[in-house]
């Protein structure tokens, strides 16, 4: 009964932070003009809360924070706690609140769930913990004893997973994707990393589907690319969901959305790997008329 006696306990604190919405002292961030308020996300035991960066504000979370605490028994940890402010924020502000809530403030959100919290420019210093246990999983296994079918293998059932889960929500570099490529391809054909070998067949054949004549090992960028896919498919399945509505108000404009999607250089990862993928999303997908309201002609 624990972990649903915390579930209720966590929606409590939701309740008091809409609470404090809806009278108009906790003031939501919007990502657009006239867009969807945001006042806080929940995972587990992990909260993340939007606000104005001010004291007044500072205060009201505060209040917030202390009343949950006193009704449930919990505690909040400032020394695990960290508050991320805008690049526009002055100094003294951010001085001001992190005095008021106890908590040192960050330039760098880090790692959620072990996924990088991006802001800013991507680069492949972000990713690079993929292909290091990459390289460490690969260096564990003897090459010389396994054949070239087990080898194919391993590397379908347990290379392929450990980026597959970042690859989920992120659009991964184009160089990651290659320098992952590199040490797939030197593992499948007995190779080392001091020592390389003849390739019988050549990539593009080799990652090719076996009904195809391949050894089914997919290319990084196709499996980046595969589960974009699946982001831009989910993007227009489940329109009501948060993470859909906030994408399709911050990028997209008009009714028909699908084909007047915003185009600005500054847009987030995500976006710009669904954005990449989207021909080939709208190419296997199609339109069901239903009672026709959202259908014209």
């Amino acid at each position: 009964m624990s972990p649903y006696m915390f579930v209720a306990c966590m929606e409590r604190l939701s309740q008091l932070i809409e609470q404090s919405n809806n009278v108009g002292q906790w003031k939501a961030i919007q990502l657009t003009r006239g867009g969807t308020n945001l006042t806080h996300l929940m995972f587990a035991d992990d909260v993340v809360l939007f606000g104005e960066a001010s004291k007044a504000q500072a205060l009201v979370i505060k209040t917030c924070l202390q009343q949950f605490c006193e009704a449930s028994g919990q505690k909040v940890s400032a020394q695990k706690s960290r508050i991320f402010f805008s690049p526009n924020t002055n100094e003294a502000t951010m001085a001001e609140v992190c005095s008021t809530l106890g908590i040192e403030h960050t330039n760098d959100p880090g790692r959620y769930l072990g996924v990088p919290v991006i802001n800013g420019r991507v680069t492949s210093a972000m990713f690079q913990d993929v292909i290091t246990r990459v390289e460490r999983r690969l260096a564990g296994w003897q090459t010389k004893c396994l054949s070239l079918a087990g080898r194919a293998t391993l590397i379908q059932s347990t290379i392929m997973a450990i980026p597959a889960y970042m690859m989920q929500s992120t659009r991964l570099p184009c160089s990651v994707c290659d320098t992952l490529d590199r040490k797939v391809r030197r593992f499948v054909w007995g190779g080392t990393t001091m020592e390389r070998k003849i390739r019988l067949v050549p990539w593009n054949k080799l990652i090719r589907e076996k009904a195809n004549g391949g050894s089914g090992i997919r290319s990084m960028r196709q499996l980046n690319s595969a589960y974009l896919m699946k982001l831009g498919w989910r993007l227009t399945t489940e329109p009501s969901t948060l993470w859909a509505s906030l994408l399709r108000e911050k990028y997209c404009t008009g009714r028909d959305w699908e084909t007047n999607m915003c185009r600005p250089t500054a847009v987030s990862n995500v976006w710009r790997g669904i954005r990449e993928s989207w021909p080939l999303t709208t190419r296997g997908m199609g339109v069901t008329v239903g009672d026709g309201r959202l259908t014209e002609f």
